[in-house]
């Protein structure tokens, strides 16, 4: 199904990134508080999201960057992160 990636850099892994490509309804459930998604909506539409990123030995925005370009094919992709005020999330695009 192809929903993760992980990135190597001189042979070592780097990154694990998990990705979706969500429909409105998966998207409204996901930013409406549902943190697990089912199966069938991991791929239910065209509007990309990353929904996991593990990178223990830092330059996420890089590696963010090169799977937008390789992965997204250059999409405009969305993501949670804590909202600013630190009570909740928000949903980043880039």
């Amino acid at each position: 199904m192809g929903q993760f990636r992980i990135v190597r850099r001189k042979g070592a892994a780097q990154a694990f990134v998990t990705r979706a490509f969500l429909d409105e309804d998966a998207e409204a459930r996901l930013t409406d508080g549902a943190r697990k998604l089912r199966p069938s909506v991991w791929n239910s539409g065209e509007q990309p999201w990353v929904i996991d990123v593990f990178v223990p030995f830092g330059g996420a925005d890089d590696i963010l960057q090169t799977l937008r370009k390789a992965v997204f094919l250059g999409k405009k992709v969305k993501m949670l992160q804590r909202s600013p005020d630190g009570d909740g999330v928000a949903v980043v695009e880039w």
